[in-house]
């Protein structure tokens, strides 16, 4: 998902003395602090130090100076370089740093007067300017009970500027703002119309109307994204990465599990993780490697199982493997390339099994990791396709395999090397397919040796129909019976054949007859253990 309010990570340097207000400072910078700022300054001035480091991202401020004791919940008895990690940012040394400077301090685009009645309950207030996205959730206490000097509010980047005993001209002496300059004033009613209409519109873009993607940051409240993200899933990529709190983010999750990638690290919980594969299996690439686990794995399969390329490889079971080599062959098209992310050759064999009946075997076994390349598959490969024989690796091919490979297809004769074409695998090949020996080296088919090869060619042209096993019998010595016709007559009769290699010749000789035996009777035993005929 490309968002389109990315922020980049940078470290602000500050004298602790030079900071009047810490709340006034983070409201003219824009960010918010994940820890009390007023808390925080105090201890730093007790303990006297006087530079400040902070770690900014997302528009949020992270502690960084005295860091112990000033983190969320979440990110408590964690060190330095572990939130850098959680928050998925790069080492330290690898983060810029800049001074707080005056070009820092006040660079203000945005702000205006806000006119609220003052009759109005506190607390009512308090909530309306929540709900506007003018305070913080954290804030609402204080505001509903600070006896606010004035019902004319400064609001410098959509937040209001207070809530100290600090009154409009004095704000705008402290941010340097020409008192001669003309400044917008909004009422609070007006403004809370306002966002219920941005409510009603945002609804609207299930039509695809693109309304809450061309609305200015600051009327992005949560009710207002919350609306939009549900009409339409495409405006979570128009919400501000800083307007994203633990709420929003569940939705966002739920609605599009791939909103992982933007969420800050801060708030991703192993709920919304599941939440997240349950959604989209293909969210576990942005799952946090905290939250890996078996469950989050299977539910992730379950629902896409092409998210098995982002489990690790150490992680990679055959319990979680076969489903997602299942449900790939059942489902999609060439659903075969997903034996790329299984390291077990056992399934990778079955998923080539299954697809060399539709797709072309050298595609199939071109997408296997080469590891998983083992000798069945190998074979399996060469039995259907020799021309596969390029990707099958050089360790698995051994004379064992090419002996093997012979059986099934003879033209593998021409693909042996020269060392490994021995008189039996060239005569399996030849005997296949006579073209063949066009392949076999003269070490095999010439020279004085009588090897298998040369007496097997000798005999075929004595006795053409001899089969290969009857051949293999008779070089081993071994007598073989045939059917031999007598010169003139035209009757067959079994003889049996055999090889004299005294005078290098086959010899013909009767079968010997041997009488019917008579069966011995139940109890009786010859003398001397021998049948009685």
């Amino acid at each position: 998902m490309e968002h389109k309010n990315k922020d980049t990570a940078y470290f602000l340097m500050l004298n602790r003395g030079d900071i009047q207000s810490p709340f006034r400072l983070f409201r003219r910078l824009g960010i918010k602090p994940v820890f009390d700022e007023n808390e925080y300054f105090d201890k730093l001035k007790q303990e006297g130090t006087g530079r400040v480091k902070l770690l900014v991202y997302n528009k949020k401020a992270w502690a960084w100076t005295g860091l112990s004791g000033n983190k969320p919940e979440s990110l408590k008895d964690i060190p330095p370089d572990e939130i850098l990690k959680i928050l998925g940012l790069p080492p330290e040394d690898k983060i810029p740093s800049y001074e707080l400077d005056r070009s820092i301090q006040f660079k203000y685009p945005d702000y205006y007067w806000l006119e609220t009645d003052k009759d109005m309950p506190r607390p009512e207030f308090a909530n309306q300017c929540y709900s506007l996205g003018l305070i913080y959730k954290d804030e609402l206490e204080g505001l509903a009970n600070y006896p606010w000097p004035v019902n004319k509010l400064l609001v410098v980047e959509h937040k209001i500027y207070g809530p100290e005993n600090i009154t409009g001209k004095e704000a705008m002496k402290e941010l340097e703002i020409d008192p001669g300059k003309s400044i917008q004033t909004f009422k609070l009613t007006d403004l809370v119309k306002q966002h219920e209409r941005d409510i009603r519109l945002v609804e609207e873009d299930f039509r695809m109307t693109g309304h809450f993607s061309g609305l200015p940051t600051h009327r992005k409240t949560e009710a207002v994204i919350l609306a939009a993200i549900k009409a339409d899933y495409n405006n979570i990529g128009y919400v501000p990465v800083s307007a994203i709190n633990q709420r929003i983010a569940e939705t966002m999750a739920s609605i599009d599990g791939k909103s992982l990638e933007i969420i800050p690290n801060e708030l991703i919980t192993k709920e919304i993780c599941m939440s997240a594969v349950s959604n989209d299996g293909m969210a576990l690439e942005f799952v946090p490697e905290k939250f890996h686990s078996e469950e989050l794995f299977e539910r992730a399969i379950e629902n896409e199982c092409w998210a098995l390329r982002f489990v690790p490889e150490d992680k990679k079971t055959e319990a979680l493997c076969y489903p997602a080599a299942r449900q790939a062959m059942d489902l999609e098209y060439e659903g075969f390339r997903i034996a790329r992310y299984i390291p077990y050759p056992a399934i990778c064999l079955d998923i080539l099994k299954e697809a060399a009946q539709t797709y072309d075997v050298r595609s199939i076994l071109s997408t296997s990791r080469k590891e998983t390349i083992d000798r069945e598959i190998a074979l399996e490969a060469v039995k259907r396709d020799i021309n596969c024989l390029g990707l099958i690796p050089q360790e698995v091919r051994t004379p064992d395999f090419y002996k093997q490979a012979l059986k099934a297809d003879g033209r593998m004769l021409q693909y042996i090397p020269g060392e490994m074409k021995t008189p039996e695998a060239c005569l399996e090949a030849v005997c296949k397919d006579p073209a063949l020996a066009v392949h076999v080296p003269a070490s095999v088919s010439a020279g004085s040796d009588m090897n298998i090869y040369r007496f097997a060619m000798a005999v075929k042209k004595q006795e053409p129909q001899l089969a290969l096993a009857q051949i293999r019998e008779l070089y081993g010595g071994r007598n073989v019976e045939i059917d031999y016709t007598v010169a003139g007559t035209s009757i067959p009769r079994k003889v049996h054949l055999r090889h004299n290699r005294i005078s290098n010749s086959l010899e013909y000789c009767d079968i010997p007859k041997i009488l019917p035996g008579k069966r011995l009777e139940a109890g009786v035993q010859n003398k001397g253990g021998k049948q009685k005929v």
